[in-house]
């Protein structure tokens, strides 16, 4: 790994200059979100600049942002990213309309490329400095939308293979990563520990806790929490089970515990986080 570090980090700071030029030539502002964590490299590296994997990068977006952002943007343009064969322009819920390219390296999905801001529909009640900022954004032609969404396709898929030649990208989406999630997926109601992931893999503990570390760029029990807390937002999106049922069935059996953790992490308890993503106030 530390013989590879230079090429990586040269690579890091090629891939963000690509990407910054491309803001450049097109005179547009490009968000990138990793869906699978395939862009950090062994050891948490990662080719983007922190600012470029959020929105709050836009300052439209930035005015207003909480945690419904980041539930529809990162969560729930996932699910429509995953499922899309080409770029789509898609509205978000403060009404700002984007062209989002959905990247999908060998078959897998990694995540959305986000090109621009536009206006898209009648916002809702927001601070008044984001009404104003609203105001300023141009409105998104359907045939420009679709010619900036077929060059940034062919655009993202070079900026892939680059940095496929610095580490395979196919290391990442595929292979033990893919085992390992799916492990995750099966178990995530039920108790899961590093000894038995170790074992569904046919590897030692020891081993098991440093391919989870190189792959994920984090810890086994980090990996863990951070998948149990993303399906518990699904279950809460899709669903009208109880509080406590959600708890139960992302393994996390004590409903005040599961509240005080999902709430440490997205900013509300589970009942409002429901409420505020569905747009409803009961």
């Amino acid at each position: 790994m530390l013989s590879a570090m230079p090429t990586l980090l040269k690579a890091t700071r090629e891939a963000e200059a690509l990407l910054t030029d491309a803001e450049r030539v097109l005179g547009i502002s490009l968000v990138l979100i990793d869906h699978r964590d395939a862009l950090r490299y062994p050891g948490g590296t990662r080719p983007l600049l922190g600012q470029r994997q959020s929105h709050q990068r836009n300052a439209v977006c930035r005015i207003g942002f909480s945690p419904r952002c980041v539930a529809h943007c990162r969560h729930a343009m996932h699910e429509r990213g995953a499922a899309a064969s080409a770029p789509f322009v898609h509205t978000c819920w403060k009404g700002i309309s984007e062209v989002a390219v959905p990247l999908h390296w060998h078959g897998v999905f990694i995540g959305n490329l986000y090109a621009g801001s536009w206006r898209g529909g009648v916002p809702p009640r927001l601070p008044a400095d984001f009404a104003t900022a609203w105001r300023t954004l141009g409105e998104l032609d359907p045939e420009y939308a679709r010619r900036l969404g077929a060059l940034l396709a062919v655009f993202a898929q070079g900026w892939m293979e680059h940095l496929d030649r610095a580490t395979p990208l196919g290391a990442r989406v595929g292979g033990r990563e893919a085992e390992i999630r799916q492990i995750l997926r099966e178990q995530i109601g039920q108790h899961l520990s590093l000894a038995l992931l170790a074992r569904r893999l046919g590897l030692s503990a020891s081993r098991t806790r440093h391919l989870v570390r190189d792959i994920f760029g984090r810890s086994f029990r980090a990996l863990l929490a951070d998948e149990r807390l993303f399906h518990a937002t699904e279950l809460l999106r899709r669903s009208d089970l109880p509080i406590s049922a959600v708890a139960a069935q992302v393994g996390l059996p004590d409903p005040r515990n599961f509240t005080r953790v999902f709430t440490k992490r997205f900013g509300f308890p589970p009942g409002a986080w429901r409420r505020r993503e569905r747009g409803t106030s009961t």
